[in-house]
């Protein structure tokens, strides 16, 4: 199977839109800093774009001394284990007003014992609060924060140059699973007896269509977080040179078209796993490099995805949770 950037973009549209992928990033996202000023300033230099000014606030202490907070889209309130006192976090978090909590992110670093951790979360879990985020290196922390963003960490990592490569780690590796466990459930009607051949004549082409889909918005995202302009013929045209050979697009579309016939399902959900993660690090690294990778980082890339997934992924939740309710 061939595909040209006409057929690209009718496969891509057939799942999404661009107007899906430009509202993704649509969002002004600001933040506030606030508190302990080493764990605050290590941080925000770390997120910040470069040789922008960095603030760090002074907690606020009455609910007049929040208006920083009022103008952020989220305030991040930083502390040290070392020097936390429960009183005086309960005491921060009061003169917040209740309106303005759910911008309020807690950020703790340091290694604290259990029960410390547990006292600290049930105090934000009492006042309707996110859990803090616990961490130990800023690189920790850009990880966990890009889970508390929600929608906006898109916009967010567009803005604030820190979190995009935790951003786009966290979607190559999510969408390459995700791609995998549509090949693999795809794959296992070929392996009924008698119907299997059937049914999977039917299953294969639409699954290869989301799967490649998911493979381009991937690319899309990605290029949108390190700045690109969201515009689909410019970005493929720029990718095409390293994702159309056989350790991309066509990877996914030869495998599940029954280019390896004899391979098991697992076979061939490894096969999407790397041609989807091919495509993301070829993206992530396009972009933020502005590299283009040769034919053997290419293949060595695909070949160490291969090997994650029967070593991260096979074995792990993910299969069980696929087909654990398959189990009487």
């Amino acid at each position: 199977m061939n595909f040209n950037l006409k057929d690209l973009f009718n496969i891509f549209k057939s799942q999404f839109s661009m107007e899906d992928v430009e509202n993704e990033f649509n969002n002004s996202v600001t933040f506030e800093f606030f508190g302990d000023e080493p764990s605050a300033l290590a941080v925000a230099e770390v997120l910040m774009p470069e040789n922008e000014e960095v603030k760090i606030n002074k907690f606020p202490s009455s609910s007049a001394e929040c208006s920083r907070i009022v103008n952020s889209t989220f305030s991040l309130f930083f502390t040290d284990t070392a020097i936390m006192d429960i009183d005086g976090i309960s005491k921060i978090l009061k003169a917040i007003p209740i309106n303005l909590r759910k911008k309020v992110i807690f950020c703790v670093k340091g290694e604290a014992e259990p029960i410390q951790v547990e006292n600290v979360n049930s105090l934000f879990s009492k006042m309707t609060m996110k859990k803090p985020i616990w961490y130990m290196t800023e690189t920790m922390f850009c990880e966990k924060l890009i889970k508390y963003l929600g929608k906006s960490v898109f916009s967010a990592a567009r803005i604030y140059p820190g979190l995009r490569d935790s951003l786009s780690d966290s979607l190559i590796f999510n969408i390459s699973r995700d791609n995998a466990g549509i090949a693999l459930v795809s794959s296992i009607p070929a392996e009924a007896p008698i119907v299997g051949p059937v049914v999977s004549l039917f299953a294969v082409p639409g699954e290869t269509v989301i799967l490649t889909a998911n493979q381009i918005r991937l690319a899309m995202r990605i290029a949108a977080i390190y700045g690109a302009e969201i515009d689909f013929f410019a970005r493929m045209g720029e990718l095409w040179p390293i994702l159309a050979g056989s350790f991309g697009w066509k990877a996914v579309a030869r495998t599940l078209s029954g280019f390896i016939p004899v391979a098991g399902p697992a076979v061939k959900a490894s096969i999407a796993f790397g041609g989807t993660y091919v495509v993301g690090t070829a993206s992530k690294k396009f972009y933020r490099d502005k590299k283009l990778l040769t034919a053997k980082e290419l293949k060595d890339i695909y070949s160490f995805a291969k090997r994650q997934f029967f070593d991260r992924i096979l074995h792990s939740d993910f299969i069980r949770k696929i087909f654990g309710r398959r189990k009487k």
